[in-house]
C-alpha cells in the first residue's frame, strides 16, 4: 500500500502570506489536498481567510496499480491580525505630546 507524506503546516495569523501545500505518496502519483475552516486552496497553497481553525488531508485515490493511501491531515491554528505589527502597535501605545 502506499503512503503519503505531508510537509508540517506551521500555525499562521490573518494576512500571513500563503503557506505552500508540500506532499508526495510513495507510489508516485499526485497527492489532492482539501481544506475545512477559515481557509482556501489557491495554486497549491493555502490562503487563510479569518481566524479560526483549519485542517488540511492530503488523499491520494490510487489507480489501477497502487490502492488509494490513508489521508493525512493536518490541524493549525489561525490567529486574528494584530492591525499594522509592532510598529502600529507602538505608536498606538504611545502618548504624543
Amino acid at each position: 500500500a502506499q503512503t503519503i507524506t505531508f510537509a508540517t503546516l506551521t500555525d499562521m495569523m490573518v494576512g500571513d502570506p500563503d503557506q505552500p501545500l508540500t506532499a508526495s505518496a510513495t507510489s508516485g502519483l499526485p497527492v489532492s489536498f482539501t481544506v475545512s475552516g477559515p481557509a482556501q486552496i489557491v495554486a497549491g497553497a493555502l490562503h487563510i481567510t479569518d481566524a479560526g481553525t483549519v485542517t488540511v488531508t492530503a488523499t491520494q485515490a490510487g489507480d489501477g496499480n497502487w490502492d488509494a493511501a490513508a489521508p493525512v491531515a493536518q490541524t493549525i491554528t489561525v490567529s486574528p491580525e494584530t492591525g499594522g505589527g509592532l510598529l502600529a502597535s507602538y505608536f498606538a501605545n504611545t502618548a504624543l505630546s
